[in-house]
Formats: C-alpha cells, sequence, structure tokens
C-alpha cells in the first residue's frame, strides 16, 4: 500500500493574494524605472553644484515629477512587499 501524500497548503496563495502580490511587483517595478532615471540624471545635478550650469528645465521637472511619483508608489506598495 502506497503512503497517503501529503500536500502542504501553506504556500497556497488566494486569487485575492496573488493579485494583490502582482500589483506590488507591477507598482515595484515602476518604481525602480523611476530611480533609475534619477540615478541616470543625477551627473546633471553634480554638475549644477560643481560648476553652476543649470539643469535643463525639462529634466529638472521630470525629476521632481519622478521624486513625487516614487513616493506615492512607496505608499501603495505594502512595507512587507518592499524590498532594499
Amino acid at each position: 500500500m502506497k503512503p497517503a501524500m501529503r500536500i502542504d497548503f501553506t504556500q497556497v496563495l488566494s486569487a485575492a493574494d496573488q493579485h494583490d502580490q502582482a500589483e506590488a511587483i507591477r507598482l515595484s517595478r515602476e518604481r525602480d524605472m523611476l530611480l533609475a532615471y534619477l540615478t541616470q540624471t543625477d551627473w546633471l545635478v553634480l554638475r549644477a553644484a560643481e560648476t553652476g550650469t543649470p539643469i535643463p528645465d525639462d529634466i529638472r521637472v521630470k525629476r521632481t515629477e519622478a521624486r513625487t511619483a516614487i513616493s506615492e508608489l512607496t505608499a501603495r506598495i505594502p512595507p512587507d512587499s518592499l524590498l532594499p
């Protein structure tokens, strides 16, 4: 006689949990793209600080929008989903 098969259901996610997890991943990826944009344009901030060369207005505005969006996205991501 075969031993009874044991199934561990503790790791099974409900449909709602799967949706929440997918949404947290989507928000995290969006936030990561915005953080990457800030990283890519940081040199302009340093150049402005060191030489006085102004940051182009369109980039300055986009950086401000990115920082605002990052704050809003971070607030919407469940804390246990945030990775360092």
